[in-house]
């Protein structure tokens, strides 16, 4: 299964979403903090995943 994980960054919190690539079915989402302890986490998070690291990430365009 190839994951697409979405992320969706706000000022205190990084909410990610898995998505099985071929079929489009959402697997699983989750919350971190945005802090260097909670983007440890979510790259933990990512590894659990079957394929261990997820090739493709989507981040949705940031204007200041």
């Amino acid at each position: 299964m190839k994951v697409l994980i979405g992320v969706d960054p706000h000022k205190a919190s990084v909410a990610v979403a898995a998505v099985d690539e071929a079929a489009g079915e959402f697997v699983e989402g989750a919350s971190f903090p945005q802090n260097r302890a909670g983007l440890q986490s979510l790259e933990r998070w990512a590894k659990r995943f079957p394929e261990r690291r997820p090739k493709r990430w989507r981040m949705p365009e940031v204007s200041g």
